[in-house]
């Protein structure tokens, strides 16, 4: 035994003993953004926080540890202090986590799960992307999880490649169809909903994807965009205020990629298109016959909600992202992109679309996101692996607290 409470898959000091509140065991889960602190996670009733039933994730979760006697907090509820009589239960779902270096030197504290939903849009390149620092989290966390499989993790330049990470899907809100969206038939042609951004790994990335259709459907007035930022990286100089959008350091690189894409021409495409944010994606989206669901990365088993919210709601997805998505979804629910070698050649084929091809396509959504090859997409399936998890960490604790007290009763007797 070391003197560490938790760390990769080592205990110590048995004689501590997981923490507890009114006899229950707690445990702590950083969120995604401080403005979730101080158990606002588990609050679904502020609309602001909670737009589109996102931290319904986070309150069914809730639900589901209680059920099993578990009480959950947010980590700020962590005292200041260590404890030299008690094991606090961490988890984190974020990326930019340094809880592990704020809390690293307290022997009270069990490093069990660490979530990285985002993809390495950045990860060859930045030295402080997570994935970079994959072998250090795996051995500070009892067990680290990363939407992309791991071996396709692997095979991307400068990230180690002795690290141990379970692949999961980023958990979604709905159980299956929104019947109020689904129904809607009063319906345009094509939407997308993102927000500007920029990876230096272009063997992967998709946001320069998303402008060269915006720059095709929006130069025929064919689509309606929505987002943060748009207006502003168009109506600045294209250069400075994507640049500033992107955050990235090289003006050279990033130079080449806009002119390459001829920004300024499509900056004017998207402002025709663009329409503002919206409330609601769920109501936006309800609102079209096809949406572009192009993930922000190429790589196995990182998918998102892009293509299962406008299964949700009766939408078409015409989707790029998973480069092996047939697995994962029925190949009649989605277009695939990659099908079509230019935009005018998916530009005619969603056109040649019956309102009969259409329904095929809305119906096999349906079925799948009411299907059991949704579940692990699902939030269900989200809570039985986080509970399964903080279930193996108490029963570490405990047999280590077991041990200890083994040792002294062994003791007393040959005493």
């Amino acid at each position: 035994m070391t003197d560490r409470i938790c760390r990769g898959d080592t205990l110590c000091s048995p004689h501590r003993e997981v923490y507890r509140q009114n006899g229950k065991p707690v445990v702590f889960i950083e969120p995604y953004t401080h403005l979730l602190l101080d158990d606002k996670l588990f609050d679904n009733s502020e609309s602001l926080l909670n737009r589109d039933g996102v931290l319904d994730v986070w309150t069914s979760l809730k639900i589901e540890l209680r059920k099993e006697g578990i009480e959950a907090h947010t980590t700020d509820f962590i005292p200041a202090e260590e404890r030299d009589d008690v094991v606090f239960i961490v988890n984190t779902v974020n990326s930019d986590s340094k809880l592990h270096e704020r809390l690293g030197s307290r022997n009270d504290i069990c490093f069990g799960s660490y979530y990285l939903p985002e993809p390495p849009v950045d990860a060859s390149f930045n030295a402080r992307s997570p994935y970079r620092r994959l072998d250090a989290l795996s051995g500070i966390y009892r067990r680290v999880y990363a939407s992309p499989l791991s071996d396709a993790i692997g095979e991307l330049k400068n990230v180690p490649t002795e690290f141990s990470a379970r692949q999961f899907f980023y958990p979604n809100s709905p159980s299956g169809p929104l019947d109020e969206y689904w129904g809607n038939r009063d319906r345009k042609f094509l939407v997308m909903i993102n927000s500007p951004n920029y990876s230096p790994m272009r063997q992967y990335e998709l946001y320069s994807e998303r402008i060269r259709a915006l720059d095709y459907f929006g130069e025929r007035s064919l689509i309606d965009l929505y987002g943060h930022r748009w207006r502003e990286a168009c109506l600045q100089s294209p250069l400075l205020g994507l640049l500033r959008i992107a955050r990235r350091p090289s003006v050279r690189s990033f130079g080449r990629w806009l002119s390459g894409l001829q920004t300024r021409r499509a900056a004017k495409h998207i402002l025709n298109a663009y329409k503002g944010t919206c409330g609601s994606k769920y109501d936006t989206l309800s609102q079209y016959h096809f949406a572009l669901a192009y993930e922000n990365f190429r790589i196995r088993g990182y998918i998102t909600e892009k293509m299962l919210d406008c299964l949700f709601v009766g939408t078409i997805p015409v989707y790029w992202g998973e480069p092996e998505i047939e697995k994962w979804v029925p190949k009649e629910c989605y277009i695939d992109r990659r099908e079509f070698t230019t935009y005018a050649d998916l530009h005619a084929y969603l056109q040649s679309l019956t309102e009969d091809d259409r329904m095929r396509y809305r119906e096999a959504g349906k079925a799948f996101v009411e299907s059991e090859s949704f579940y692990p997409f699902s939030k269900e399936a989200f809570a039985e692996s986080f509970i399964a998890d903080v279930k193996e960490d108490l029963e570490a604790i405990d047999c280590a607290a077991g041990q200890e007290a083994s040792v002294a009763g062994a003791a007393r007797l040959i005493a």
